[in-house]
């Protein structure tokens, strides 16, 4: 990658125009804030997860409630029976109604802890799509500024060969360069298209999905350290320790809802077994209503099976064996989530090691590569040397960028897996 040194006047208007470029295209580029609430308004996970809880939330109201009266009407030839007009209500008597609440408060707990980690989730995907988009497009934005410094080095040659200091060989290497350059930025753009493309499907922008994004030239090293600082995941004054995101990701969301599942069904265990408790019986009768000679009364009832073949008693132990296998699932997930954190935790402390590296690396670089376009402009310097200079110049900036999305994405995994809390400018619990 080559460029070259601009007369001042030149250089003034180059650097406004790419600090004008930069502003209209934070403009144009929405911000993750405002992605993540509208996409939260609309995705169907978000809505499919919240009919869930209203679904556990019904449940609850009637949890407690006994089983439902009976009210039997009969037409009889001769003497009626005490049951032939009843009116019968069982009573659930060995805590059958309390069992039912903490089960079903379980589940709407589960259910609520479901819709929250949905909603993580989902704000995740929005950040990491908005992510890619602003990689892709500094990276296209980099290589727009290429095309065009390069584009003016093909002119400065041109006129070297013509005047005689150069030969036509160091001119056509130069040309080669460009084109080389002309490729890679028809590379980025597909890629920079392909990342906008992706994040207005997931909005549900269906016209703008036709649009073609123009990347604009890029920013300097010093515009673009200055950008990397974006939306921070984790708190400045307090980054996350080891220790909080070990013990995070024991609370992880979904890790929660399973351990309210696996309660709910330890409840469902206790309820099969209270099939052999006794029950009471209320119930009032009158043999004819349009009689003067009716027999009429009230009754009261306790009854319970004597006897279980086995049905019951086996299908109780099967859902405690449930239940168990349950919370052994969770305590495995656990455990896996843990290595895993610790795996990402310390990723994510070399990426931002190496991201603070290449940020020194990238403002030397520049100032070697301005130093050695004003070398090659006073014959000082081969094209040799201007070419490896600002080869290297541009790859520390794209490493850089590279680097900064990495450490985003490790954050963003980060949150996942554990419990961490989002950033409330981000994500605004409910």
């Amino acid at each position: 990658m080559v460029s070259f040194s601009l007369p001042w006047r030149w250089a003034l208007s180059l650097g406004l125009f790419l600090m004008s470029s930069i502003s209209l295209m934070a403009q144009e580029r929405p911000e993750p804030t405002s992605l993540i609430a509208e996409v939260l308004r609309s995705h169907p996970g978000v809505r499919r997860a919240q009919h869930t809880l209203e679904a556990a939330e019904a449940t609850l109201s009637g949890s407690r409630a006994q089983p439902n009266p009976t009210l039997t009407l009969s037409a009889t030839a001769g003497d009626p029976g005490e049951s032939s007009n009843a009116l019968s209500q069982p009573l659930e008597i060995s805590g059958q109604p309390r069992l039912r609440h903490e089960q079903a408060l379980a589940r709407r707990e589960s259910a609520r802890l479901l819709l929250h980690s949905v909603r993580r989730q989902v704000a995740s995907e929005v950040y990491n799509a908005w992510l890619n988009l602003w990689e892709h497009q500094h990276l296209a934005m980099m290589a727009q500024m290429r095309v065009d410094l390069m584009t003016e080095m093909v002119r400065v040659t041109k006129r070297r060969y013509e005047v005689g200091e150069i030969p036509q060989n160091e001119s056509l290497r130069v040309e080669l360069a460009a084109t080389e350059a002309e490729a890679a930025l028809a590379i980025t753009k597909a890629d920079y298209a392909s990342a906008s493309r992706s994040l207005q499907i997931l909005r549900g922008d269906n016209e703008g999905i036709a649009n073609e994004p123009a990347p604009l030239p890029g920013p300097t090293s010093q515009e673009l350290v200055a950008q990397l600082h974006g939306p921070q995941l984790s708190p400045q004054e307090a980054p996350w320790t080891l220790e909080q995101t070990l013990t995070s990701a024991e609370q992880q969301l979904e890790l929660s809802a399973l351990r309210q599942e696996q309660k709910a069904l330890v409840l469902t265990a206790e309820l099969t077994g209270k099939e052999r408790a006794p029950q009471l019986g209320l119930s009032v009768y009158r043999s004819r209503f349009f009689s003067s000679s009716v027999e009429q009364g009230a009754q009261i009832s306790i009854s319970w099976p004597i006897f279980d073949w086995g049905s019951i008693g086996s299908q109780k132990r099967a859902q405690m064996s449930q239940a168990e296998a349950q919370l052994a699932e969770v305590e495995e997930k656990a455990l896996a989530l843990r290595r895993e954190v610790a795996e990402l935790w310390n990723q994510w402390q070399a990426a931002q090691t190496v991201r603070n590296l290449l940020m020194t690396q990238a403002s030397r670089y520049e100032e070697l590569a301005r130093e050695s376009r004003i070398g090659y402009d006073l014959g000082l310097l081969s094209l040799t040397d201007v070419l490896q200079t600002e080869t290297a110049f541009r790859q520390a900036g794209v490493e850089l960028i590279q680097a900064q999305a990495r450490i985003r994405r490790l954050e963003l995994s980060l949150l996942e897996r554990t419990n961490l809390p989002w950033p409330s400018q981000l994500l605004e619990e409910q």
